[in-house]
């Protein structure tokens, strides 16, 4: 299979984000490109992502409420695991 748009051989860890079975929250920072954050939500089956503005590479206690929502909102919706 090849990579999406590169026309070479797809990344096996690319490969793998495609198989997860369980639901994943990507929590992003702006310290790196959101549409890298995007791009990673993209490629695993429904995940979702929750952009932080401000939030460096790490977590700041200021989201962790904000943070705490997302994954209670996300892990609610998200269908049982077969």
């Amino acid at each position: 299979m090849l990579g999406p748009g590169r026309g070479t051989p797809a990344d096996p860890a690319e490969e793998r984000l495609r198989r997860f079975l369980s639901t994943v929250q990507v929590n992003w920072s702006d310290a790196n490109s959101v549409e890298h954050g995007a791009s990673l939500a993209n490629e695993i089956h429904a995940a979702h992502l929750l952009p932080l503005d401000g939030a460096g590479h790490g977590l700041d206690p200021a989201d962790s409420e904000r943070i705490t929502h997302a994954i209670l909102n996300h892990t609610s919706i998200a269908p049982p695991i077969r």
